[in-house]
């Protein structure tokens, strides 16, 4: 799992990641203030964004999401 890279994790900001989700049609179900919120775009389609960056999984989980979205999306989005 460590095979990321944290210079586009570090700059990468929540808010910008939710923005992203939610101008390509993803919609924010539910939220655990604080802590994680779950997106779903179309029925099969889901990721859990972290919100707390002061977890030790925090980079972890991000990437989890990072990854998912290119393969759904069937794209690199390091581009």
């Amino acid at each position: 799992m460590k095979n990321y890279d944290l210079t586009i994790l570090n700059n990468l900001s929540v808010e910008s990641l939710c923005f992203y989700l939610k101008q390509t049609g993803w919609e924010k179900i539910k939220e655990r203030e604080g802590v994680a919120s779950l997106w779903k775009r179309e029925s099969e389609n889901a990721v859990i964004v972290p919100l707390d960056p002061s977890y030790d999984d925090y980079i972890d989980r991000l990437w989890q999401v990072f990854q998912a979205l290119e393969k759904i999306e069937k794209r690199a989005l390091r581009d």
